[in-house]
């Protein structure tokens, strides 16, 4: 469950789950971790500097912890 993604953003990637290979398979064949969470975010994209893959909603959860 994605608490802020839209029922499109849903459908997105589940189809893009769908059309992949096992991820131990897209290792195996030498695909980062990198290379398989832009596979798996398609046309959604990644930002070309990004480092890590935070959610949105994560910063959120801990702007109200502190």
């Amino acid at each position: 469950m994605l608490p802020l993604a839209s029922d499109e953003t849903l459908d997105r990637l589940e189809a893009n789950i769908g059309k992949l290979p096992a991820v131990q398979d897209l290792l195996a064949i030498g695909h980062s971790p990198a290379d398989i969470t832009g596979m798996l975010l398609g046309e959604l994209g990644v930002a070309p500097d990004a480092s890590s893959v935070v959610p949105m909603w994560v910063g959120a959860l801990r702007r109200r912890a502190v």
